[in-house]
């Protein structure tokens, strides 16, 4: 499909649903948030795109052109995960792992609404499961955390290796530490796939500009602890 926005106009005006999709994506990257609401509106109700049902629940969610409102990102998130076995090109899982990911992390973190750790761990679980890094790496780090009372070494363990595996050196990093005095084949496996760059991955994070600086300077200084482990 042209990606030129005046063809697509016209085509998303005669209602072709692509087009309709993308346009409301050309308003979003204006950030011209209202345009891309109705836009993406128009596109959901011809029910054949997960996509602008997750992204209008991700304008709620976080109160872009829109008055934030949690029940009604939630209604779209669930309207994802719901439609999903019916509308199930490979490329509409992204939206899945998505709308998992955020209702687990706004339960789990007790954001907006009453906190229930169970809930989070639940719905951060079923987005692990589908490939959501981004799940994964935060169920690792909260099985990992000694102080914490879901501490689980296996979990912990499990998770981050469901994240070295997409290429995370930050993960591959925390398992050379593991296997350090453990395992010298695995140590050495992980400490190569810990100095590998992960731009590409850490994108996958969708963080902050401020938290990707912060994961990447972290991301550093376990390299640098893992060098002086493997020069001693």
């Amino acid at each position: 499909m042209s990606k030129d926005y005046f063809t697509l106009l016209k085509k998303a005006e005669k209602g072709d649903v692509d087009a309709q999709f993308y346009v409301g994506g050309h308003y979003y990257k204006l950030r011209e948030f209202k345009k891309a609401y109705s836009w993406w509106l128009r596109c959901s109700k011809h029910n054949k795109k997960l996509g602008p049902l997750f992204n209008i629940g991700n304008l709620y969610y976080n109160g872009w052109g829109l008055k934030q409102n949690i029940k009604k990102a939630f209604y779209y998130f669930n309207l994802v995960i719901k439609k999903a076995p019916i509308l199930y090109p490979k490329e509409n899982i992204i939206y899945t792992q998505l709308a998992l990911f955020l209702i687990g992390k706004t339960y789990f973190d007790g954001t907006f609404v009453k906190r229930n750790k169970t809930k989070g761990l639940n719905y951060y679980q079923k987005a692990a499961k589908l490939g959501n890094i981004n799940a994964a790496y935060t169920l690792s780090s909260i099985y990992g955390n000694k102080e914490n009372e879901d501490y689980d070494l296996v979990k912990h363990i499990h998770y981050l290796k469901k994240t070295a595996k997409a290429g995370l050196s930050m993960a591959n990093a925390e398992l050379a530490l593991i296997y350090f005095k453990k395992n010298k084949k695995l140590f050495s496996k992980h400490y190569k796939a810990a100095m590998r760059k992960d731009n590409k991955v850490i994108n996958k994070l969708e963080l902050t500009s401020l938290a990707k600086d912060g994961f990447i300077s972290m991301t550093d200084n376990y390299r640098n602890k893992l060098k002086k482990l493997s020069d001693k």
